[in-house]
Formats: structure tokens, sequence, C-alpha cells
């Protein structure tokens, strides 16, 4: 009983260690955590008139790596009619902007920038919100920010009314007598109207886009299983798959999750051709189009693509890689899943695409 007891005792004390190294490690890794602020401008203006706010940040070493942020407001009160800066910014959606974009190079460091500039026009008189979302944001390394929000908002007033024109009194003129001429009436002056107050502004009407394709929700993968363009497989395809894409196009490292296949190895794909992996258009080609495409379709902006190929975030079976040599990072076995990634994708028909080896 008293060896049991010591037993006991010593497997306690390993766990308590155990527990207090990983929460060591995990306090580590928070306390190491790029800090960083988002901020957006104020704006007030007369109803019918336009501005702009301003959408900045400023992050700590390494500096700014890809952001994806939205900022919402009342559509009754004003209306987005403009936005630029970054990748990908769509003002089209009523209530939402939403914003994407990346340095892959010289990030500002500690610099307040300005990632996107957005123009309202006021609908109404009132006042609205600009709420920030962060939905991602990373610095240079792609190592997640921890940002402190600034909200701003959006006055709209009533336009001031127009002052009422006065006229003033007309003079009369009295005749001078003289010694030997009788006297002559003088001639009166004229009085000239005041002029009238400015016109009021007038709303011009606000501009439209087109509507923007949603998101849908993707299926978890499993082994061989591969969200379309999600180049570093953490199963969501956001602003960092298009940062390691344009790091792969200027040659930078890029380095996957295991097990995840290496940007631009030619895949042998499950109902569909071969094609490389990062190159979201299907063009048989990885480079920067292919991260603006990634960056428009985080945005919910309309992507082409050529015919047949995956949709941008699209689970896809992957079964080997062909071509290149360069494999797939952490080396999958995938023949047999091939059957159950048929009845994943859908069942029904399906051929098993394999090109030769050279």
């Amino acid at each position: 009983m008293m060896r049991y007891k010591s037993m006991l005792g010593r497997v306690v004390a390993v766990t308590a260690i155990f527990l207090a190294v990983i929460a060591a490690l995990s306090f580590s890794q928070e306390a190491s955590a790029v800090s960083g602020t988002v901020s957006v401008t104020s704006q007030t203006k007369v109803v019918g008139q336009s501005g702009a706010v301003n959408l900045t940040a400023n992050v700590l070493s390494p500096g700014i790596g890809s952001w994806d942020i939205d900022i919402s407001y009342n559509s009754s009160i004003v209306s987005a009619t403009n936005c630029t800066g970054g990748i990908a910014c769509n003002y089209g959606v009523a209530g939402k902007v939403s914003g994407a974009g990346f340095y892959a190079s010289n990030p500002p460091i500690e610099i307040t920038t300005v990632l996107h500039s957005i123009t309202f026009q006021c609908l109404a008189a009132g006042s609205t919100d600009l709420i920030i979302a962060v939905k991602e944001l990373n610095d240079f390394s792609g190592a997640p920010v921890t940002a402190t929000i600034t909200n701003g908002t959006f006055n709209c007033t009533n336009p001031s009314p127009s002052p009422s024109p006065t006229i003033a009194p007309t003079a009369t003129g009295t005749a001078s007598p003289t010694g030997t001429a009788s006297p002559t009436a003088s001639s009166s002056p004229t009085a000239t109207a005041s002029p009238t107050g400015p016109a009021s502004p007038t709303a011009t009407a606000p501009l439209t886009a087109s509507a923007s394709p949603s998101l849908s929700p993707s299926p978890t993968w499993g082994a061989g299983l591969f969200h379309w363009v999600d180049v570093r497989c953490d199963g969501e395809v956001d602003a960092v798959d298009a940062l390691l894409i344009l790091r792969h196009v200027a040659q930078l490292t890029v380095s996957p999750a295991q097990p995840c296949p290496t940007i631009g190895t030619l895949l042998e794909m499950i109902s569909f051709s071969p094609q490389k992996w990062g190159d979201a258009d299907c063009d048989q080609e990885v480079d920067a189009v292919d991260s603006l495409k990634v960056l428009r379709r985080v945005a919910e902006l309309p992507v082409e693509q050529e015919p047949g190929c995956p949709g941008i975030g699209q689970m896809v079976m992957v079964t080997e890689e062909s071509g290149d040599g360069n494999g797939l990072a952490g080396g999958l076995l995938l023949a047999p899943f091939t059957a159950l990634a048929a009845l994943a994708l859908g069942g029904g028909s399906w051929g098993l695409r394999r090109r030769r080896r050279s």
C-alpha cells in the first residue's frame, strides 16, 4: 500500500511539472506575439456630400505582412461609393466594406500606414459608427498580430438654410436754392438688390457595384483532401495564402505545414486535370496574378479562372504529385483514400487521371 502511494505521488509530481512547462511555453508564445493598432478616422459632411475616411494600421517589428479587415456601417445614413488601397477592396455590399492586401517586401515597421481610403456619401441626417472587424492581420513573417482597435464615426448634418435677400431703401434728392437760378432737384440714386444666398448642394446618385459572390463553408480536409490554393493547409484560404504565393514567385522561403504540397508542384486530382499547387486560375503558371485572385476571393469579389479549374477554396482530392519531382511535403501515401474521396466529393461516376512519369 505504501509502495502504491509512493508511485502515485511520483505520477502526480511529474504531471504537475509537465503542466507547468506547458503553461510556461504558452505564456512565452503569448508574450512574444507581435502587437499593433488598427483604426479608422472620422468624418462630418452635409447630406448629399461625400467624404473619405482612412483605415490605418501600425505594427511592431517585423512590420505589416497581410490583412483582411471589414468595416460595417449604417447604410441608411451613408453609402460607400469608392475604396482604394491594398490589393482588393469590395464596397458593393450595403453596410460593409471588405479590404485585403499584403506587403511582399519592405513592410512598414512602427509606422501608421493607410491600408485603405474609403469614400462615403451622406444619405440622411444622423451619425453612424464605423466598426472594424479584423478577420486576419499578420506580421511580415506570417505570425498573427494582436491588434488594439479604434472605431470611427461618420456624421451627416442637414444643410444650413439660405439667407433671405434684403433690398436697401431708395434715397430721395433735395433741391439746393441759389441766388439767381431756380432750384433744380438732383437725380436720385437707384438702389441695387442684394445678392441671394448660395444655392444648397444637390445630392448626386451613389455609385453602385455589382453584387459579389458569398463564400460558402468548406468541409474539414482529411488525408489527401485539400482546399484549392490553401497553400499553408490550415483549412481556409486567406490573405496569408496570397502572401505565400507571392513569396514563392519572388523566390523567397516558403515553409508549408506538413503534410502539404509544395507550391508549384504539379498534382494529380480526382475529377480535375493535373494542376500546379498555388495556380489559382489554372493557367499552368504560379505568378503574382494568382496571389491577386486569392485576395479578390477573400474580399468576396468575382474571380476569373480557366474552364475546369477548381474554385478557390473548393475541396479537392489529391492522389499524387506529377512531373517536377518536388513531391508532397511530408510524403503523402494517398492510394487507399481514393474510394473514400469519391464518396466525399459527391459520389457518382469519377475517373482517376494519372500522368505517366518521365
